[in-house]
């Protein structure tokens, strides 16, 4: 249903001869690309230490890894791009058609299931599935909520593994192991000799969350695969994410790989601070870095760290600070970036940037296929980075 309110705006004028006049409207109800949700998917940002550390060093170094699997074959048309992979799930996770033909039961393409008419004695039928069968997506963990509507008492039909606990409308529960491969049963008998009417169960689905909603048909899971230029980083909450309703992802992480040419400094009487300045860096306090050999403080006043790697404000600039006692001079400090990067394990540090960059464009046709789903990000190696809709 629509509401539509009319409001006049011209306040300051008589509006009497508008009084008992009817007005009339021809309203379209159009299916429009722009009255979809914004969709913004964000990057996770992981620093991996060494098995038993907890710190990184030059001794030992740690590994970034950002949301994005890099396709290394060399024949793959995305080769050196950074691959992630969404899935869609509908909000109705049952598969309810898996029940057609089983035990003379069908299954309508609009979910609604006929019962075998039982005419004699005190017959009774049962058929079930598995649960992770009839919902394929449900995870070890999941709270979720079931409902349907019936013609006949709602609380005679729907039975969970072989000891028929019942699964009662808006009953949730938290899926265990033992729920995955227990049965979902549908079961029902004949109560009375003169009970001849067809059982029938509508509306069912099965749905995450405590509470259930209104109803909508099963839809099958769809995985699409979206392929950057860098992966996805994220630094305590200031990520990048996708924007897939304008297509294009906005950058507000930089990862930085020194190579030894840059300008080291000696910090002012003190023997094992070095600076340089990354000028397109964000300076905010409590802003923390992420780097694979030095462990990144919050920004601080220059001189209030005497280890690791920290950020400072200085005038229009942003000043990098290292600390590292091994050092007493900016050239071979400098040296040793420049080693390190010759012998293929450079140093690096991610950091924010200034100003956000959304230069990088995708071209994702099936945007109007996320809304209204589940939206589940996969990379391999890191679990689902955060996922806003509006």
């Amino acid at each position: 249903s629509y509401t539509l309110t009319l409001t006049y705006h011209e306040t300051n004028v008589d509006q009497s001869d508008d009084m008992n006049k009817n007005i009339e409207a021809k309203v379209n109800i159009i299916d429009s690309e722009e009255n979809y949700r914004k969709i913004n998917v964000y990057g996770n940002t992981l620093l991996k230490y060494q098995d038993g550390e907890t710190e990184v060093s030059r001794d030992k170094p740690g590994i970034i890894k950002s949301l994005g699997t890099k396709v290394s074959d060399t024949s793959d048309a995305n080769y050196g791009k950074y691959k992630v992979n969404i899935s869609t799930i509908g909000k109705n996770l049952a598969n309810f058609k898996i029940f057609n033909g089983k035990n003379n039961l069908t299954v309508s393409d609009n979910g609604v299931v006929k019962m075998p008419l039982v005419t004699s004695g005190n017959g009774y039928y049962a058929t079930s599935v598995k649960l992770k069968d009839l919902c394929p997506t449900l995870k070890v963990g999941d709270v979720v909520v079931l409902s349907f509507t019936s013609n006949t008492d709602t609380n005679k039909f729907i039975y969970l593994g072989t000891s028929k606990i019942l699964w009662r409308v808006d009953k949730s529960i938290t899926i265990t192991e033992n729920d995955l491969n227990s049965y979902i049963v549908l079961y029902g008998n004949r109560y009375e000799s003169n009970d001849t009417v067809q059982k029938t169960i509508s509306n069912f689905q099965i749905e995450y969350g405590e509470k259930s909603t209104s109803y909508e048909k099963y839809t099958e899971n769809k995985d699409f695969t979206i392929y950057l230029n860098e992966p996805l980083r994220c630094i305590g909450n200031t990520c990048d994410y996708i924007d897939l309703m304008n297509n294009k992802v906005v950058r507000n992480i930089k990862e930085y790989t020194f190579t030894g040419e840059e300008n080291f400094n000696l910090f002012t009487n003190t023997n094992n601070f070095f600076t340089t300045n990354l000028e397109d860096a964000k300076y905010e306090s409590n802003i923390s870095c992420v780097s694979n050999m030095y462990n990144c403080n919050n920004s601080g006043s220059g001189t209030s760290y005497t280890t690791g790697m920290w950020f400072q404000s200085v005038q229009d600039y942003k000043r990098l600070y290292i600390a590292d006692s091994n050092y007493t001079a900016a050239a071979t400090f400098k040296n040793s970036i420049k080693t390190l990067y010759e012998n293929n394990n450079p140093l690096i540090v991610d950091y924010i940037l200034k100003t956000p960059n959304d230069s990088e464009t995708i071209n994702f046709v099936n945007y109007k296929l996320l809304s209204n789903k589940t939206l589940e990000v996969s990379d391999g190696e890191l679990s689902s980075s955060k996922i806003e809709m509006e």
